[in-house]
């Protein structure tokens, strides 16, 4: 019968970025050879907990946003800023810091009033594409910002 699939936080700790991966493994040792080997390093050179909080997950990957909400950091999209759950956003799955956030969100919410006007199709050969008009597009952008109030962010051309 074979072992159950547990999580294992592994982290390296000699680029001094304390990079870290979750493994699922059935012993420590396994989580532990796996996890240095997925960070390019050497086995006396990580560290590796139990995360029972990940066990769901099995046998893996842990979802971003789960891992964003336990705290974990990614680099922002725009400009490798870290950016976390306490200053950040994760947004369908891409990372912003929280000088980019404000800016992230606005555009969420402009792709989904898009996709959301109604009786539109995309055409057969480019599912992807969205329909909007000129004046229908202004006024989405229009509402989106002023939503997102007075913070939106405007540091694009630095």
């Amino acid at each position: 019968m074979a072992e159950s699939l547990k999580a294992y936080i592994v982290t390296e700790h000699v680029s001094g970025e304390d990079q870290a991966v979750v493994r699922f493994a059935a012993s420590n040792v396994i989580a532990r050879r796996e996890g240095a080997n997925g960070l390019d390093v050497e086995f006396p050179d990580v560290s590796c907990k139990r995360a029972e909080h990940f066990d769901g997950f099995a046998p893996g990957p842990v979802p971003d946003h789960a891992l964003f909400k336990a705290g974990w950091w990614f680099f922002c999209t725009h400009c490798q800023a870290r950016a976390s759950d306490g200053s950040g956003a994760l947004i369908d799955g891409v990372a912003y810091c929280s000088d980019h956030e404000n800016a992230a969100t606005v555009a969420a919410r402009v792709v989904q009033d898009v996709a959301e006007l109604p009786d539109r199709t995309s055409p057969d050969d480019w599912p992807d594409a969205m329909l909007v008009t000129a004046k229908e597009l202004r006024r989405i952008v229009e509402d989106a910002v002023y939503a997102a109030g007075p913070q939106v962010d405007g540091g694009y051309g630095e």
